[in-house]
């Protein structure tokens, strides 16, 4: 290796270039300057657990909570979170009205759009994933095509209520729109307007949900009601449950024949839409839910609350089956891919994905752009496409590697290096890891230039 020099460094606090990237038409490449050997994987392969593992640090579920809650996917609180029908993207929007595009399994960021409309409320994908409707805090819908995120229309519903919630008919045909002053619009994908509206009294709708046949709207709202309208005309049906408590949280089990909601004072309720009562309920004992979702069998559903645990449930009867993980910040958001294979989630402007049934986490995507470069940590350069401009990110040591990123291990020769999915270096016994700033203590052996 004539243009690499194997040097013990005797001052430990000099930080070494870990490796330079560059991302081009094909993705991230090893730029010529590299002077480092990799040693591991895409994170897409990593995260799957594909590849050699040996000789690996284990990185704890507890040192990887803290590494997630560092890894930036957003500048803002995150607001909301919904993932295609093909299960290969999700969206994620914030407070500051951004929103981007990831897509899945890489995790990896394919484009973001400031909106500035205010907050993103909610947001859904058309069937063929090819169109984003996103709703703002100022009572605004945009029709957005994902693949460039160039806004096609404006859906002004009401200026003066930000929109709540939104759902899409199984056919794809429909969309229905909620804002927070309960006014319900039906939008007609094919003639691109909005065909029906109707105020209800339900100021404070938490979920909506068509049947299979798309005859009929259900919703669920904060104030205790389960509706049903009839299609297309939205006329109230039948009221299904007054419950005369607060509803802080609902999910649709697939079937169209229940509903689970969680109530204010701890408990939760598997409810039968087709009987019109409860089949049972339980207690969730000091945790009040504010977020729960169902898997797309049926079998499971998934919850977050006060206690800032993750929790998943047996539908059947009601029994927690195990704590996935409790985290020291609020998890507000939840989202199963359709696939059932994944969970997404987040806290504050950290996006975690966990791994189903198992409730492994195993990614945090992150936005690079918005990474802090004055933190000791792995480095990355990269080159600006646009302006030739040469632009260096840090990520914790430890942190999951960006999408199309390889992991590089800076041992001294000899060394049998390798990496694990969240960019942790191990190497064997006769050297050591060159991570900087990881909770761990090693001692250092780099690669440097001549």
């Amino acid at each position: 290796m004539s243009d690499v020099e194997n040097k013990n460094l005797e001052n430990e606090d000099e930080i070494p270039e870990i490796y330079s990237l560059q991302k081009g038409k094909k993705g991230w490449q090893f730029s010529r300057r590299d002077f480092l050997k990799a040693a591991g994987a895409a994170s897409a392969l990593a995260a799957a657990g594909i590849g050699n593992r040996r000789n690996l640090i284990p990185v704890s579920a507890a040192e990887m909570k803290d590494l997630c809650t560092v890894s930036k996917a957003h500048n803002e609180e995150i607001t909301t979170i919904a993932v295609s029908s093909s299960s290969n993207w999700f969206v994620s929007g914030d407070k500051s009205g951004e929103i981007k595009v990831w897509n899945l399994p890489e995790f990896g960021l394919e484009n973001s759009l400031m909106i500035g409309d205010g907050p993103i409320r909610s947001c859904v994908f058309s069937i063929d994933s090819s169109i984003l409707f996103v709703g703002s805090d100022s009572g605004n819908v945009f029709r957005i095509l994902r693949e460039t995120l160039e806004i096609i229309e404006t859906i002004a519903i009401d200026n003066s209520s930000p929109i709540s919630c939104m759902t899409i008919s199984k056919n794809g045909n429909t969309i229905a729109m909620c804002n927070v002053s309960g006014t319900i619009y039906l939008y007609d994908i094919r003639s691109i307007k909005i065909t029906t509206q109707l105020e209800t009294n339900d100021p404070d709708i938490l979920t909506m949900h068509f049947n299979a046949n798309g005859d009929i709207l259900y919703t669920c709202s904060g104030s205790g009601y389960i509706r049903q309208y009839t299609m297309p005309e939205l006329k109230l049906d039948k009221t299904l449950l007054e419950e005369g408590q607060t509803i802080t949280a609902a999910g649709f089990i697939p079937g169209d024949l229940h509903l689970i909601y969680s109530l204010h004072e701890n408990r939760l309720v598997f409810y039968s839409l087709s009987e019109s009562k409860a089949l049972w309920s339980v207690d969730s004992p000091d945790d009040t839910i504010f977020a729960l979702e169902i898997s797309p069998d049926g079998s499971l559903f998934i919850t977050s609350g006060t206690q800032n645990k993750l929790k998943i449930w047996n539908t059947s009867n009601g029994k927690m089956v195990y704590e996935i993980f409790s985290f020291s910040e609020k998890l507000p958001l939840l989202a199963i891919t359709p696939d059932g294979t994944m969970l997404i989630s987040s806290t504050n402007n950290t996006i975690l994905v966990w791994s189903l049934p198992d409730g492994k986490l195993i990614q945090c995507p992150v936005d690079l752009s918005i990474m802090p470069e004055n933190e000791k940590a792995i480095t990355i350069e990269r080159i600006d496409e646009t302006t030739g401009k040469t632009i260096t990110f840090t990520l914790p040591c430890g942190s999951p590697l960006p999408a199309g990123a390889v992991c590089v291990c800076n041992c001294v020769g000899g060394a049998l290096c390798s990496c694990d999915a969240y960019t942790t270096c191990s190497c064997d016994s006769h050297s050591t890891c060159s991570c900087v700033g990881h909770t761990v203590t090693y001692s250092y052996h780099y690669w440097h230039p001549n």
